[in-house]
């Protein structure tokens, strides 16, 4: 998966969090669902300082559902 400067520091703190949660092989593909609920979510985020707890919630709702 290639991703802008951005998304790297992003995916740097979700990587060990799913990696503990979820079988090696399938860490890049709940990081990828991560991804994409968070960019349909994104607009609906009102308070810029909860992004990381909001972040990291949806993290624990993708390793719940995969």
């Amino acid at each position: 998966m290639t991703v802008g400067a951005p998304w790297q520091e992003v995916a740097a703190r979700l990587r060990p969090f799913i990696a503990s949660r979820v079988a090696p092989t399938e860490v890049d593909d709940v990081l990828q669902d991560v991804f994409v609920r968070m960019q349909r979510g994104l607009a609906g985020l009102r308070e810029e300082e909860r992004f990381t707890s909001w972040l990291f919630q949806i993290a624990r709702s993708s390793v719940a559902e995969h």
